[in-house]
């Protein structure tokens, strides 16, 4: 997770209040609307938009989980089959 702050205003709070109110996501859809009402802010602002990103990846960071959008509803986490293979 970057703290980098790149001139707008930081979405730390807002992350870890999606964090709090969703728990660890899984294979469910999170909807929109759900963390539209956590957040209080529509999802085509941009600073949903920002919260979200920060959002996926912090729980790429600390739960190894990749979100993903599903078109028009919200979120959720690939499943352990869906996820892509690392050979090394």
């Amino acid at each position: 997770m970057s703290n980098l702050h790149r001139g707008g205003l930081p979405v730390g709070m807002e992350v870890t209040r999606l964090q709090i109110a969703l728990g660890i996501p899984t294979t469910e859809v999170i909807p929109y609307s759900k963390i539209e009402e956590v957040l209080g802010i529509n999802r085509k602002s941009v600073r949903f938009i920002s919260i979200c990103r920060e959002w996926r990846a912090r729980v790429y960071t600390e739960n190894g989980l990749k979100l993903v959008a599903v078109r028009g509803m919200g979120f959720r986490a690939l499943s352990a089959s869906e996820r892509p293979k690392h050979h090394l």
